[in-house]
This record gives C-alpha cells, sequence and structure tokens, in this order.
C-alpha cells in the first residue's frame, strides 16, 4: 500500500469516528495543530519514528505535538496507529484528514495575499468571488488567510484549492519583460 491509499483510509475512519462522537471540530484542531507542529518541526518525525521510543512515549509526543487539550478521539486514534505500527504515516493522516474535514464542512481555504492591508469590504468581495467560482455545492463559507506583502508592488495573489489568480504588479512586469526579450529575439 502506498502513503496517500494509508492515509485517505485512516483519515476516513477518524472523520466517521470523530462525526459519530460529534467532536469532528476538536480533532480537526487537534489534526491542524499537529500538522503545523510536523511542518516547523521536523525532528517530530524521528522522534515518532525511533525504534528505541516506547508506545507509551510516542504517544505522549504526539498528544504534546497537538497541544494541551488533546481529544479522547485523537488519543484513541493515536493509539490505533501505534498499534498498527503506522506512526511513520501520522503527518500524511493529519493532513489528509484536515482536507476530508474541510470538504465534509464545505470549507475552501484560501490564500490572499496584497502588498498593503486590505479593508474587511475587499475581503468578503474575494471571499464572494471564491464562493461563486466553486459554487455553492462544494462551497458554504470561505475561510481566508490574508498576507501583506510588500515585495508584490500592487496588485494581488490568490490562491484557493488548486487554483492561483495572480494580478500583481510584479507579475506584469515580468510579462512585459518576457514579451520584450521575444520581440528582441524575432527582431
Amino acid at each position: 500500500m502506498d502513503i496517500g491509499t494509508i492515509s485517505i483510509r485512516y483519515a476516513k475512519a477518524l472523520l466517521k469516528y470523530a462525526i459519530d462522537g460529534h467532536v469532528e471540530d476538536k480533532v480537526y484542531e487537534d489534526m491542524k495543530m499537529l500538522a503545523s507542529v510536523y511542518l516547523h518541526a521536523p525532528e517530530l518525525r524521528y522522534m515518532t519514528e525511533n525504534p528505541l521510543l516506547s508506545d507509551e512515549a510516542r504517544m505522549e509526543v504526539l498528544c504534546k505535538a497537538c497541544g494541551d487539550d488533546v481529544s479522547q478521539a485523537t488519543k484513541n486514534f493515536f493509539s490505533l496507529v501505534i498499534k498498527k505500527r503506522r506512526t511513520e504515516f501520522i503527518q500524511f493522516l493529519a493532513n489528509a484528514y484536515i482536507s476530508l474535514y474541510l470538504k465534509e464542512k464545505k470549507v475552501v481555504k484560501s490564500h490572499l495575499t496584497v502588498p498593503v492591508s486590505v479593508d474587511d469590504a475587499t475581503i468578503t468581495r474575494m471571499k464572494d468571488i471564491i464562493g461563486h467560482y466553486v459554487g455553492s455545492k462544494e462551497c458554504e463559507q470561505v475561510d481566508m488567510d490574508v498576507e501583506v506583502d510588500p515585495s508584490i508592488v500592487g496588485g494581488f495573489i490568490l490562491d484557493f484549492g488548486t487554483y492561483r489568480l495572480d494580478a500583481s504588479i510584479n507579475r506584469q512586469i515580468d510579462n512585459i519583460k518576457k514579451n520584450l526579450l521575444r520581440t528582441a529575439d524575432n527582431a
């Protein structure tokens, strides 16, 4: 079996278990924290995969990685993963759960990069555009992170799902440069 298949199977089982227990939101928060810790502290992988570490120690490390208030459903899930010797997949399991949860709740994650702070009306308009583009069957809510990055000079970059709309001044300048170089090469 490959990582994707294993991750999806375990994540689907966890989501069903969490929904049945009405704790899917808390498990989502646990998995977001775990995924973030794996991203920012890669040594966590070495700790959880260390063959010298006991199962109890693995459980403690994983629970600490999720923060102070870990749900019982998450603890039960970690126990299963440790018992089945699948800890090397835990980062992928967490990310798979996050994706399945967002799909189940019809939430579209997005990221808006702008050169200066924008008002709430602009953010709402961007969310409406995404909601319209994705469609109401797949999107009931748009969760948007906004990043201020003066290096893009002007315009914006909007990422959601597998899409990117780059309307930044930097991108337009790059396009003009490419066109000028292409024109100069053909002359």
